[in-house]
C-alpha cells in the first residue's frame, strides 16, 4: 500500500471518528429540569437541530433588541459568532485541516473494526457490551486514548461522573489535540462541582475548536452563575445548533431586566419547540432569573467562588 494511500485511508477514518466524537457529545448537551425541579413550570428536554448551517440571525417575525445597549451587543456577539464560524468552517474544510497531531496516531485495522463494533453496540442500547469491547481495546496503544474516550461518554450516559473523568482524564492524556476529550472531561467536572477544573477544560475545548456549540453552550451556561458578559457571546455561538441556549440567553437577558431581549429568546425557541407551551417557558425563565446560581436550573451545582 503507497504512502499516499495510507495518509488517505488516515484522515477519512480520522474524519469519521471526529464526526462520531460530534455526535457522541450530545449527553453534554444537559436537560431543562422539569416540573418536578421548577414550581408551576413543565419544560421538555430542548433538542439540537437537525440541519446545519441554520441563519445566525432569527427570523424576520423575532423583534430584534429594543435598548441601545442590547442592540450594540447583539450585534457585536453575532457578528463575532458569524466571523468565528466561517474562519472555522473555513480551516476545518480546507485540503490541510487534519493536523500533524492527527496523523501520528493511526489506527490499526482491526482497532477501528472494534471502535466501530463498540458504537454499534452503544446505539442498539448495549452499553455493558459496547464497554466491555472498548475495555479489550486499552492494551492495543495505538486504539486506547480512542477507547478511553469512548468509554468516558459511556460513563457519561450512565450518569457515572466519577468513572467518566477518570477515563476521560487519560484520554486528554492520550489525545490533548481533540477538542471532545477535553469538552466531555470540564462537563463531568462541572457537573460534580468541581467548577475550576470544568472551566478549563472546556476552554481548553474552544483552543481546538473555536465553534462547538456544545461546548460554547456548556460555557455561556456556566457562566450565567458568575453574570459574565462573556456568557452572551459563547451562547451566541450555539444558538443556531442547540435550541436551548435561547434559553439561557432568555435567562441572561431577564437577569439585566432587559424583558424585550428576553422575549425575544423565548420567541426564538418556540419557533423550534413548538409543542411547549409559551406559558410554561415564560414561567421557567422568571424563575430561573431570580436564582442566584441559574445554572442549577440546567443541571449544575451551585458555583463556588475558588
Amino acid at each position: 500500500m503507497s504512502v499516499k494511500s495510507v495518509m488517505t485511508n488516515g484522515v477519512v477514518f480520522l474524519m469519521s471518528i471526529t464526526r462520531a466524537f460530534a455526535q457522541l457529545q450530545d449527553p453534554a448537551i444537559l436537560p431543562i429540569p422539569g416540573s418536578n425541579s421548577i414550581p408551576n413550570a413543565s419544560i421538555p428536554n430542548g433538542a439540537l437541530a437537525s440541519q446545519h448551517g441554520v441563519e445566525l440571525y432569527p427570523a424576520d417575525n423575532v423583534e430584534r433588541p429594543h435598548t441601545l445597549f442590547d442592540r450594540i451587543e447583539w450585534s457585536r456577539a453575532r457578528a463575532e459568532a458569524s466571523r468565528v464560524r466561517q474562519a472555522e468552517s473555513d480551516r476545518k474544510y480546507s485540503a490541510g485541516s487534519v493536523s500533524a497531531s492527527e496523523l501520528r496516531h493511526p489506527v490499526s485495522k482491526a482497532g477501528a473494526a472494534l471502535i466501530q463494533k463498540a458504537q454499534r453496540l452503544s446505539s442498539a442500547g448495549k452499553r455493558a457490551e459496547a464497554i466491555e469491547v472498548l475495555r479489550e481495546l486499552l492494551t492495543d496503544s495505538a486504539s486506547a486514548g480512542y477507547a478511553r474516550s469512548l468509554l468516558g461518554v459511556e460513563y457519561l450516559k450512565m450518569g457515572d461522573f466519577k468513572t467518566a473523568i477518570a477515563n476521560l482524564k487519560s484520554a486528554v492524556t492520550l489525545m490533548p489535540w481533540l477538542p471532545a476529550n477535553h469538552s466531555n472531561l470540564g462537563y463531568a467536572l462541572c457537573r460534580m462541582g468541581d467548577r475550576q477544573a470544568g472551566e478549563q477544560e472546556l476552554l481548553a475545548a474552544l483552543k481546538l475548536d473555536r465553534t462547538s456549540p456544545q461546548t460554547n453552550f456548556l460555557l455561556g451556561v456556566i457562566l450565567l452563575d458568575k453574570g459574565a458578559p462573556e456568557a452572551l457571546v459563547h451562547l451566541r455561538m450555539a444558538e443556531a445548533e442547540i435550541d436551548r441556549a435561547h434559553l439561557a440567553l432568555a435567562v441572561f437577558y431577564a437577569r439585566l431586566g432587559e424583558k424585550g431581549s428576553a422575549q425575544d429568546e423565548v420567541s426564538a425557541y418556540l419557533q423550534s419547540a413548538k409543542s411547549v407551551a409559551s406559558t410554561d417557558v415564560q414561567q421557567f425563565i422568571a424563575y430561573v432569573a431570580t436564582l442566584t446560581a441559574p445554572a442549577s436550573a440546567f443541571g449544575f451545582p451551585a458555583y463556588v467562588s475558588q
